[in-house]
């Protein structure tokens, strides 16, 4: 009997890690977080013993001696800081914290240490990025992580869209780059809730777009409503702070974004 349940436990046991390695293979996304799961600790250990570190008030940036921004830590940082407290006037946050930057010259360099940049591990209030990445998208993250704590919603549209709104970029390029998505009709509402997100592989620009029509359509505190639902059905979440399904603000999206396409020339380009 013993032997037998040793038999089935190895077979379930080989049926798991199939699964698990299908996934992994089927998924950009699903990897690049098992990896960094693996070895941002041990990449954050070695950085915080080896790299060079520059202070300013609560923040710490991490870089590489001889790196692209060794010469001058603290113009790298000062845009970041701007971002920041931009981002926390925005969302109306008591931003009484800060963040810690570990700072690679490349994602190649990322890569060599077996990171996937960028990401932010809001809680922990770290974020690893490459030195050219754009300023307000990962510290957007952890500001929202701070904020909300386990009230935050387990959204990657929401989540990657807000960071994406926040960049600091232009938001009509935002428009710009979902048009072709909206005007070809391959996209789907629910391309863009739960896994699905990362499966699709949907442009952060499209998630931007989305979220940027909320905020102009329903309001920013509807939004930061959004933002603190915790871990609830997206679906769920969306109805209860919007009184409507998440299919109609999808296609509320889809016809705006439509007659915005055509009034500023998207159409004919």
């Amino acid at each position: 009997m013993r032997r037998r349940i040793l038999q089935i436990a190895g077979v379930l046991g080989l049926l798991a890690v199939s699964v698990a390695a299908a996934i992994l293979f089927a998924c950009p996304y699903c990897r690049a977080f098992a990896s960094r799961a693996v070895a941002t600790p041990l990449a954050t250990f070695y950085i915080e013993h080896r790299w060079l570190r520059y202070a300013e008030g609560a923040f710490l940036v991490y870089y590489p001696a001889g790196g692209a921004i060794a010469d001058n830590p603290r113009a790298w940082l000062k845009p970041r800081l701007d971002a920041f407290q931009a981002n926390c006037r925005y969302l109306g946050v008591d931003c009484n914290f800060g963040i810690t930057f570990y700072v690679f010259d490349s994602r190649e360099q990322g890569a060599r240490y077996g990171l996937s940049l960028g990401f932010a591990a809001p809680f922990l209030r770290r974020v690893y990025t490459s030195c050219n990445q754009t300023p307000g998208h990962e510290l957007t993250h952890v500001i929202v992580g701070q904020a909300y704590q386990d009230r935050h919603i387990r959204s990657a549209l929401v989540r990657e869209g807000l960071a994406t709104l926040l960049n600091g970029e232009d938001w009509l390029d935002f428009d710009r780059a979902s048009f072709e998505s909206v005007r070809d009709t391959y996209l789907e509402a629910s391309d863009l809730l739960g896994m699905n997100f990362w499966w699709r592989d949907v442009d952060y620009y499209i998630a931007a777009s989305f979220v940027r029509y909320l905020v102009d359509v329903y309001g920013l505190e509807k939004l930061k409503n959004l933002l603190g639902q915790g871990p609830m059905d997206e679906k769920t979440a969306f109805a209860a702070v919007y009184g409507k399904p998440f299919e109609g603000l999808f296609t509320e999206w889809k016809d705006r974004l439509k007659k915005k396409g055509v009034e500023a020339g998207f159409a004919d380009q």
